[in-house]
Parts: structure tokens; sequence; C-alpha cells
């Protein structure tokens, strides 16, 4: 791929990378015992977003360009936190409030 984004540019070699990913995924998920799309599709999702994003910041450190280069670092910090935290916390107001819609039992020992 890095070929590929040497010649039409990062936003384009990204593309051509998730087209890939997704030809793959959807090539293996009829297999028998393969898990389901999304679930092999959501790793290199994330890999060509926020790790994009890592190697970037990476490369422009390496160029010279500190405070560009923690920029995109901070972002990456960010970005991972808010993708790891927001599933967390969007589920707890969902849950039911009474313990044994939660699949939890209800003791009679007080």
């Amino acid at each position: 791929m890095p070929a590929v984004t040497k010649a039409i540019g990062k936003t384009g070699g990204t593309f051509v990378a998730a087209a890939v990913l997704a030809a793959v995924t959807t090539r293996l998920t009829p297999r028998p015992k393969q898990p389901p799309r999304l679930v092999l599709l959501l790793p290199g999702f994330f890999t060509l977003t926020v790790g994009s994003l890592g190697m970037r910041g990476l490369t422009t450190l390496a160029d010279g360009y500190v405070i560009e280069g923690f920029r995109d670092l901070l972002k990456l910090v960010t970005i991972v936190t808010a993708i790891a935290v927001g599933p967390v916390l969007g589920a707890v107001p969902a849950q039911p409030a009474h313990p044994a819609r939660r699949g939890g039992h209800l003791s009679s020992e007080t």
C-alpha cells in the first residue's frame, strides 16, 4: 500500500486500503466457523483511522517537527480514549434499573 499512497496521496491510499479490507472481509465471511464480517472489519478500520494518526505523529516527529508530531500523538490518545470509554459509558444508562431485568437474581434473604 505504501506505493499506492505515494502514487495517489494519503487519502487515496487510505481509500484503497479500506476497499481491500472490505473485499477481504467480505470474501472471508461466508466460510464456516468464521466470525461475522463486522468482527473482521473493525480491527482494520481502527488501524486505518487511529493507527494512521499515530504513524503520522511519529513520522512528523522523525522529520523534526516536534510540536506538530506531539499534537498528532495527543489526538491519537484522545481518540483512543474516546473510542474505549464511549461504549462503556453509553452502555451504563442503557441497562435496565431492576436487577432481575439485567439477568441478576433477586435474593429473598435479607
